[in-house]
């Protein structure tokens, strides 16, 4: 994935925002800001606020979520996601092994 925009605001703060299509009433989802959290962390520059823009897919409503806004700190998200990441790779692991033994059916 990519993010969909960076850009510095009225009061030069540098903001990475991410498009979602998604129900506004229970968005931004905790893999939304997971992923901006990643995005944030991959970039080389500092960034102030992360924004998740969601759109309704049937409407023309939408509203923006700031991390300010959201029950989970950056520092959390990131700690979150690089277990996340982690345990993705001890099973990637697990599978080569998999391939690599083969599977005993017994």
């Amino acid at each position: 994935g990519q993010f969909d925009g960076l850009y510095i605001d009225k009061d030069s703060n540098v903001v990475l925002a991410d498009i979602k299509t998604s129900n506004q009433r229970e968005a931004p989802y905790k893999k939304h800001k997971l992923q901006l959290t990643a995005y944030k962390h991959a970039l080389r520059i500092d960034v102030d606020i992360l924004e998740v823009i969601i759109i309704h897919p049937d409407s023309e409503k939408w509203k923006i979520s700031h991390h300010t806004d959201w029950d989970e700190s950056i520092d959390e998200l990131w700690t979150e996601f690089r277990q996340l990441r982690q345990e993705m790779g001890d099973i990637e692991d697990r599978m080569k092994q998999i391939a690599e033994d083969g599977v005993d059916d017994g």
